[in-house]
């Protein structure tokens, strides 16, 4: 039996979120935007599939696209594990949301109340 560190239930939910990488100084043209898709979520975190590797630690700034009638929401996280999928180039990774404006806050959890 495995133990669930989780703090709150995860919805399972295939969203789409774009990100990239801190630091935020970085002038856009030269900031590297990746796509990826959440298997689930929940109101401090996601789990992901990406074909980017993120190392343990690293702060990226996601949107989060909740589909209608929901906002985009703009938040940063922060990579709390991460894994390689077995026979493709493909990664399973934890984050962590640690910076979400409170109206982001408020469509997140309304959205996880709705499903």
């Amino acid at each position: 039996m495995t133990l669930d560190r989780r703090r709150d239930q995860r919805v399972e939910e295939e969203k789409q979120i774009s990100f990239s990488v801190y630091p935020e100084e970085v002038s856009p043209p030269h900031r590297k935007l990746a796509y990826c898709l959440t298997r689930n979520i929940s109101r401090n975190g996601a789990m992901i599939y990406t074909d980017t590797f993120l190392s343990v630690g690293s702060l990226l700034t996601l949107e989060l696209s909740l589909g209608r009638p929901y906002d985009m929401i703009t938040l940063v996280g922060e990579v709390r594990w991460i894994k390689s999928l077995p026979g493709n180039e493909e990664f399973e990774a934890g984050l962590e949301f640690i910076d979400m404006p409170p109206g982001g806050a408020v469509t997140l959890i309304a959205y996880l109340l709705d499903h």
